[in-house]
């Protein structure tokens, strides 16, 4: 289990060590510490987070994918959509689990996984991806302008998010200067914090003051 928040890691955790068939071997803080752990350690089934600071997800994933293929990695997230999981598959994990799926869900998920076998979809609550109710000040922003911040929001760069999306890191920064412009941001830093703040991303309530 890799997740840089604690109390996650602990409520994972305990869902776990109450399912019988389920040994929990070991738990990570960050992606660096996965890469680590993985490299010296066997597991049948890595459950990553997505976003964390230093190296994320995606590139812990890449890591310990291309050093040990037979570990499958399960990424969590309160982030969904098609780019996520193009994103999470080019880099060979076996699928999504969203962190407000049913514990019965996940268990079975990581049971499947263990067995070989891919999720053949986003493993996901029903909830949208945007609260476009909560839009506000993302209002302007253009269907590709808001994939592309939801992208920012996994701690992506330019050139991952061209990647992702199959288009050249130019048109990107054109995107992200528009983006910019229409939220009055000067980084991508502040439109991560004004995503999160209007409570565009799942998991994520609004900040009110």
């Amino acid at each position: 289990m890799v997740d840089d928040h604690d109390i996650v890691r602990v409520g994972v955790r305990r869902i776990l060590e109450d399912e019988p068939s389920i040994d929990v071997i070991g738990e990570c803080s960050s992606g660096e510490q996965a890469i680590a752990w993985a490299t010296a350690n066997d597991a049948d089934v890595v459950l990553m987070d997505l976003n964390m600071p230093g190296i994320g997800g995606i590139e812990a994933t890449a890591k310990i994918v291309e050093r040990n293929p037979e570990q499958r990695v399960i990424v969590l997230t309160a982030l969904h959509g098609p780019e996520v999981k193009q994103l999470t598959d080019r880099v060979g994990a076996y699928g999504l689990l969203s962190k407000n799926l049913p514990a019965e869900q996940m268990i079975q998920a990581i049971h499947k996984v263990a067995c070989g076998q891919r999720l053949g979809g986003e493993e996901k609550s029903e909830q949208p991806v945007f609260n476009l109710e909560k839009r506000r000040r993302f209002s302007t922003l253009s269907k590709r302008e808001l994939q592309i911040v939801l992208l920012m929001t996994t701690g992506l760069d330019s050139l991952a998010i061209a990647e992702c999306l199959q288009v050249s890191r130019k048109t990107i920064n054109s995107f992200r200067y528009r983006i910019h412009s229409k939220l009055e941001a000067s980084s991508d830093e502040e439109v991560v914090a004004l995503a999160i703040k209007q409570g565009l991303v799942e998991g994520t309530p609004p900040v009110t003051h």
